[in-house]
């Protein structure tokens, strides 16, 4: 188990479920990348899971002071339902998080459970760049 959460999309500083992380009192503590394909799903991004080490999703890393706490509360923002893990639009796993100063570190991700139909490919790996 793990403190950290890499946010790629609407949880990251700057957009509308960032103040979710604010109330937890989650800190900041840096950029950093993942591998993985990013999606524009509309209203927010999904990211894939994929083998190729050139592909990238650029994102956030923060410490959560409960993460006993704060996890069910950004699973219930993620549309997660443990109970029901397959009807879920995403599935909460731990990944490698690559930092700014290129150590490697474990967090938690949300990566999309399930298709979501034809949807654009955010080439960049960024969605604040879209």
């Amino acid at each position: 188990m793990t403190d950290l959460i890499f946010v790629y999309g609407t949880l990251r500083r700057g957009y509308s479920q960032n103040v979710a992380l604010q109330r937890l009192g989650a800190e900041y503590l840096g950029r950093g990348t993942i591998q993985g394909e990013l999606f524009d799903l509309g209203d927010f991004p999904g990211a894939r899971s994929t083998a190729k080490a050139s592909s990238r999703i650029a994102g956030e890393i923060y410490r959560l002071p409960n993460p006993s706490q704060a996890l069910p509360v950004l699973d219930g923002i993620e549309g997660l339902r443990p109970a029901a893990t397959e009807l879920s639009l995403f599935r909460r796993e731990m990944t490698t998080v690559t930092l700014e100063n290129g150590q490697e570190t474990t967090a938690w991700v949300y990566w999309l459970n399930r298709s979501t139909g034809p949807r654009r490919r955010i080439s960049s790996g960024d969605y604040a760049a879209r």
